[in-house]
């Protein structure tokens, strides 16, 4: 089937290819490969491949350009040697790494540009974290967003999927640019059959027990403030909080000094 060469930490390697596959990708749809290869190597060198092997490599294109290089994923199958000889044998297994690279983030109608992006799967369900910078005016538009809304990760696949928000976590400077750190949920992920998450109902109950208090607090002493005198429609309006008001004020427990800060620094 012919040979490859890749590259191993500071080892080129000609190895010769002993079966080929592909696979779909859950994240793209696009085909990706997978070869399996087999190579010899001196003894002297044993150490050094074996420590390059925890990281990746790159697939070297054919004809010499660098641009069609391919980062692989590498694993082990077999490693033999005869005691006495200083050659060893090794089989790998070379699996194409594809580069998810989010341009835009589409929530309904509302389109982000995330400064850091990851996604994977929990068993059948995308699971998105991303951070962004938006203005006032896109915050709200996000927090308005019904409980399930079409996301299409434009660069990675086009198609939407059914998602809902997880946690976001926020900072801001006067409350007007907002840092998001989001995770987006896919629906399907609430169709599984989950264990309960820790503190689950009761601290759901307590922060929207919480926000509520909060809530009716501020307007009291507004009022207070204001008047200074307490009429029966100005108790019945204290006691009123319309679902927006709970909402935002549920979601100043998720907020932080600084985003970046508090997520730390990752790639």
């Amino acid at each position: 089937m012919g040979n490859v060469r890749f590259k191993v930490g500071e080892h080129t390697i000609t190895a010769r290819i002993m079966a080929q596959n592909s696979h779909t990708s859950r994240h793209t749809g696009k085909e990706l490969f997978e070869l399996e290869v087999q190579f010899t190597a001196h003894e002297a060198q044993s150490d050094s491949i074996r420590e390059a092997l925890s990281g990746k490599g790159c697939l070297l294109s054919a004809d010499g350009d660098t641009s069609k290089d391919v980062t692989v994923l590498l694993f082990q199958k077999t490693h033999s040697y005869t005691d006495g000889r200083p050659i060893q044998s090794y089989i790998w297994t070379l699996t194409q790494e594809e580069e998810l690279k989010v341009d835009d983030l589409q929530l309904a109608d509302v389109t982000l540009q995330p400064y850091w992006f990851t996604e994977r799967f929990d068993e059948d369900a995308l699971i998105i974290s991303a951070r962004v910078e938006v203005d006032a005016a896109t915050e709200q538009s996000l927090r308005n967003l019904p409980q399930y809304f079409p996301v299409i990760r434009k660069g990675i696949s086009d198609e939407p999927r059914t998602m809902r928000f997880g946690q976001i976590l926020w900072s801001s400077v006067e409350e007007e640019k907002f840092k998001l750190g989001i995770t987006i949920v896919e629906k399907i992920y609430d169709e599984q059959k989950k264990t309960p998450a820790l503190f689950q109902p009761q601290l759901r109950h307590i922060s929207n027990t919480l926000a509520v208090a909060g809530a009716r607090i501020a307007k009291l002493l507004d009022i207070l403030q204001e008047k200074g005198v307490l009429t029966e429609e100005e108790r019945v309006s204290i006691a009123e909080v319309p679902d927006a008001e709970r909402r935002k004020r549920v979601g100043q427990f998720d907020r932080v000094d600084d985003l970046d800060a508090w997520l730390g620094d990752d790639d």
